[in-house]
């Protein structure tokens, strides 16, 4: 199976590491970081979140030992600038807290509500979270023979997986010569792309399908009252038999 290709990086160093790789002055913390093994915990409350990308840490992993703050290794060595090809036109700057006022930003590739790290674009204001922007750029998968491009979705488009809708201005993996393609979970999630990568999308699609779900189940029950009321007003002005037989009156 062919690698996805991943974006294009211009490598800049945000950190400091003695020799054993195992302690690390970084950037964004006043303290240093130790390599440390982190188990994994059953509850989402308890567990060690990357300050970086926001998702679990396990294995190894950089933990402050004076405050509950951890970086997954490959979150520690990031570059200072990203070219990616859903945004061709400028280079993506890593800002370590959001850029915007309220402390969060939507990532143009899941539209999720974020307050880790961001690559982004000042001229555009766009974004992108950790985990989007580690998606490949590329996949194969193996319902199709071609290699499935990441693409920006804009315009109405049916996943030929699940067959769900694809929310428009979201992103999609996609052959353009067969028009093949649809949500970035449900292709990803049959290759070896990490799941923590994907899953944004895929709680994201996961939720659309319930509203729309929700929102059939009302257009339904919407309908059944307008028949009730339909036939009820339809009893009331019906015809009527009035007092002499033969003669009929509609009662308005």
């Amino acid at each position: 199976m062919r690698q996805g290709r991943r974006a294009l990086i211009r490598e800049k160093k945000m950190e400091r590491m003695d020799e054993q790789n195992t302690r690390l002055i970084h950037i964004s913390h006043l303290h240093p970081l130790y390599l440390t093994h982190i188990q994994p915990q059953r509850e989402q409350l308890l567990a060690h979140l990357c300050h970086a990308c926001h998702l679990p840490c396990t294995g190894q992993a950089y933990q402050c030992s004076q405050c509950r703050y951890f970086l997954h290794p490959s979150c520690a060595r990031l570059p200072q600038t990203l070219r990616h090809s859903a945004h061709p036109d400028h280079p993506l700057n890593l800002h370590l807290t959001p850029v915007y006022v309220n402390g969060t930003f939507a990532c143009n590739a899941c539209k999720q509500a974020c307050s880790g790290f961001s690559f982004h674009c000042s001229l555009c204001q766009f974004d992108l979270h950790l985990p989007c922007a580690a998606l490949p750029e590329t996949l194969d998968h193996p319902s199709h023979p071609h290699l499935m491009i990441l693409r920006n979705n804009s315009m109405d488009y049916i996943c030929d997986l699940c067959r769900g809708e694809c929310e428009v201005s979201r992103w999609i993996y996609i052959c353009t010569t067969c028009d093949y393609g649809g949500h970035v979970g449900c292709f990803a999630s049959r290759t070896r792309i990490p799941k923590e990568l994907y899953e944004l999308h895929e709680r994201a699609d996961q939720e659309r399908n319930q509203q729309e779900a929700m929102y059939s189940v009302h257009l339904q029950q919407q309908a059944r009252m307008a028949a009730r009321n339909i036939s009820r007003m339809g009893s009331i002005n019906a015809v009527m038999l009035t007092s002499e037989p033969n003669q009929y009156v509609w009662r308005h």
